[in-house]
């Protein structure tokens, strides 16, 4: 079968061939929202339909809420043969992302405060997602203070806080002129196995005496993005 065959054709193809009675009349499409997929386990529901069914995927990771396309086998099985809508990931897509249009208030202590949040981000395992934070403005009354700005995040659906584990961040100090660096954060994530994360973004003074927070300016959002990279590579590094 030529590889480069489309969803479309390849329903073409199974249409076409029950139609010439090359398959069972038996055999349909449907349309379906995945219900659960971890543990190599998968339940879709079928619309118009209300009760779950297994189902197993003949395209990869899928994940909870993904509109997905089943080919049903009556006495064989329900097969997922392609996305109906991609809020399920092709390389390169993002597929997530948050931002807040106003400057965060300050604080003039070195307590952790919350300014932004993204949920019910699905990740699938075996795939690489890149999670990253633009170039936004952390400004202090002094020149001197160091700024630090993290990521936290929970992996079993519950909303993160300042108590969550840290995904990452930056630390960094204002310089003497302005009271200002400008951060942006990277982080790449692997999950083994398919998780729902809530990410928040959180700043703080760590070092210092002034009051600190993140601006919002032309060219400067706050905002989280995450990108689907594709399927995650081996890790071939070696420690030295």
């Amino acid at each position: 079968m030529n590889n480069d065959l489309t969803i479309s054709d390849i329903q073409t193809l199974i249409t076409t061939m029950i139609d010439t009675g090359k398959l069972a009349r038996p055999w349909s499409f449907r349309t379906a929202t995945v219900v659960y997929a971890k543990d190599n386990a998968i339940t879709v529901t079928l619309d118009g339909d209300t009760t779950p069914i297994r189902a197993q995927s003949l395209i990869g990771g899928v994940w909870a809420d993904a509109r997905v396309r089943v080919l049903i086998i009556p006495n064989t099985g329900n097969f997922i043969i392609g996305f109906v809508s991609l809020n399920a990931a092709t390389r390169g897509q993002v597929i997530y992302r948050g931002s807040r249009s106003t400057s965060t208030s300050t604080t003039a202590t070195a307590t952790e405060i919350s300014a932004l949040r993204i949920d019910n981000v699905h990740v699938v395992g075996g795939r690489a997602y890149a999670f990253t934070v633009s170039g936004i403005i952390f400004d202090s009354t002094v020149g001197t203070d160091d700024g630090v700005i993290r990521l936290r995040y929970t992996t079993d659906g519950t909303q993160a806080t300042t108590a969550s584990t840290i995904f990452g961040g930056t630390l960094a100090k204002c310089t003497a002129s302005s009271a200002q660096f400008v951060h942006c954060t990277l982080r790449n994530y692997y999950p083994i196995e398919d998780e729902s994360l809530s990410v928040l973004l959180t700043f703080s003074r760590a070092g210092g005496t002034g009051t600190v927070g993140l601006v919002v300016a032309n060219g400067f959002p706050i905002e989280i993005t995450v990108v689907d990279m594709g399927v995650a590579p081996a890790d071939i590094g070696v420690s030295l």
